[in-house]
Parts: structure tokens; sequence; C-alpha cells
């Protein structure tokens, strides 16, 4: 048996503005004793094919952790979009928390993210190279297609799926970053298929009912939807694809349920597993709440907190 177990996570917000903090809610069933810090990290994914670009948006460490149910927050602040290139500003990412017990990693929670800006299209802002690779994917699996939908039908929808990688399993082992982005490629072909659909029902409305739709679309952006406040300053503009963007107006939509991935750590020295002694497990409600009287480890990380049980 596991010694913390996640029960539930819930987002304060699941539709945002890119700019702002985010909060987690977070329950655990602890089954023994927890005296030394538990970390959690939350790390915003630039690029799902790659962690060179990610950004730790916030370190919190909690300690101690009584046995029972426990909840407590995690707050991390916004990603930096100074640092993250403005093709890849845009479309599907995540947001990963990693929960680790010295330096051993016991789950990966992985939210799917949309970056968009209202008024434009997704698509003229997002990279190509993502819907590239979904339509040569599809030219040489196209023959394979319709049987691995009878063998894999259900399997492919991660949402929600806790995933224990201690236990084994038939077939290929998909690791936690491979499970994301074969959901982030996923609804990549599903928004084509969805678009695809809306072309062939403009052709059924006729010509000159798509000639408005038309009309109405190429409209000058500004006259569609005001993009840039008096309010705004330079710095918080710059241009992409002949779009002025406006950094505090980009949106983001965090899907729900996350993937969850667990993993079996060493939660104990074995010496520390011959003497414990069994001992009848209470349940009772516990919330830990941030204590900025704690210093954490590294103090000099604004992001990075310690808390402890009130």
């Amino acid at each position: 048996m596991e010694t913390l177990v996640l029960k539930n996570i819930t987002l304060k917000k699941k539709k945002t503005t890119i700019l702002e903090p985010l909060e987690f809610d977070v329950e655990m069933k602890c089954n023994e004793e927890i005296k030394d810090g538990v970390v959690f990290t939350v790390v915003y994914n630039v690029n799902v094919k790659t962690d060179k670009d990610d950004q730790i948006l916030s370190e919190i460490e909690i300690a101690p952790i009584p046995r029972g149910n426990v909840k407590f927050s995690l707050e991390a602040d916004a990603p930096d979009l100074d640092k993250i290139p403005h093709d890849q500003k845009f479309g599907l990412t995540s947001i990963i928390i990693i929960g680790s017990y010295n330096d051993q990693q016991f789950i990966r929670i992985g939210y799917i993210v949309d970056i968009y800006y209202p008024g434009i299209p997704n698509d003229e802002l997002v990279s190509n190279e993502l819907y590239d690779e979904v339509e040569y994917e599809e030219i040489n699996e196209e023959d394979e297609e319709e049987e691995e939908e009878e063998s894999e039908e259900g399997d492919q929808d991660i949402e929600g799926l806790v995933v224990d990688d201690s236990q084994e399993e038939q077939g290929e082992t998909k690791t936690f970053n491979e499970a994301l982005e074969e959901k982030i490629m996923n609804d990549v072909k599903k928004s084509q298929d969805e678009n695809a659909k809306l072309e062939e029902q403009e052709e059924e409305v006729g010509e000159e009912s798509a000639s408005q739709i038309r009309e109405e679309l190429d409209k000058p952006v500004d006259a569609r939807v005001e993009l840039i406040d008096e309010t705004t300053t330079v710095e918080d503009v710059f241009e992409y694809k002949g779009y002025s963007i406006d950094k505090a107006k980009i949106e983001m939509n965090i899907m729900e349920p996350p993937s969850v991935h667990t993993f079996l750590i060493q939660w104990r020295e074995e010496e520390e597993l011959e003497q414990l002694e069994e001992e009848p497990l209470v349940e009772q409600d516990e919330t830990i709440k941030t204590d900025d009287s704690i210093k954490s480890k590294d103090s000099d990380e604004p992001s990075s907190k310690k808390m402890r049980i009130e």
C-alpha cells in the first residue's frame, strides 16, 4: 500500500488568462505519518515533444504530513511569456504537477491546456509542425487504422486515467509524456476532423450563404473584436503573423480531468520498516496552509514555499 495516495485534485479556475496565477486544491490520504518534506512542483510544458524549455511555476514543500486525510492548495505563478517563442505560445500544451519524496517521483499529474487569443482563429496562430505531423502519420498508418480502432477502442482517451507504473501490463508500456503527447495528437486530429465537417457543411448551405460567412471572417480583426485597449503599453504587445497580440488577453483553457501516473518508491529506510509497529489508522481531516514564517530550503526562490499542518 502506498504511503501517500491522491484522492482528488480540482482547479480553482479552468478558464483564465495566461498571465493569471494558478491554484489547485488537493486531497490526499496519508497511510503513515511522513516527517520529512514532500515536494510538489508545478511545471509549464512549452513544447510537448521536449522538456528543455519547461518553466517551473512553483515548488512547494509540505512537512510533516499526519496520518489520515489531508487537504492543501498548490499555488503557482503564471508562465513567463517572454521566454516562450511566438510559435510555441498558442495551441495545445500541458501543465504537469510532480510529487516527489527524497528525490523520488511518486506521482505525475498532467493537464492538457489550450492556449488561444479571443477573436483570432487558433489555426492561424498555431505552429503548423504539429498539424503536419498528424497528417503524415495518417498517411503512413491509413491501412492499419481500422484494426487499431477495434483493438484500442476506449484506450486512447487518457483523461482521468490513473496508471500505476509499478504494475505489469500487457503490450507496449507508454511513459507519462508519451501518453500525454498521444492525447494532444488525438485532440489535434479531432480538431482537423471538425474543420473538415464545417467545410462540407459550407458546401451544403450554398455558395451565397458561404460567401457571406467568408466575408464576415475576412473582415479585419479589429472590425470583429477590439484587440488592444487604451491602457495597453508597447511592452505588453507583440506582432505575430500579422496580428498585434496583447499578452494580457491571451487565454488558456485547462481541461479536466487530468492524466495521473503513480510510481512505487521507498518511503522508509529498511531499518525503520523493521522497527515499525502496526497502528490502527484513525481517519482525520487536516488542512494544510502556507506558513510564510517557515523558510524553505531554497529561500532565494520566490516561488518556493514550505507548508505545515495548522
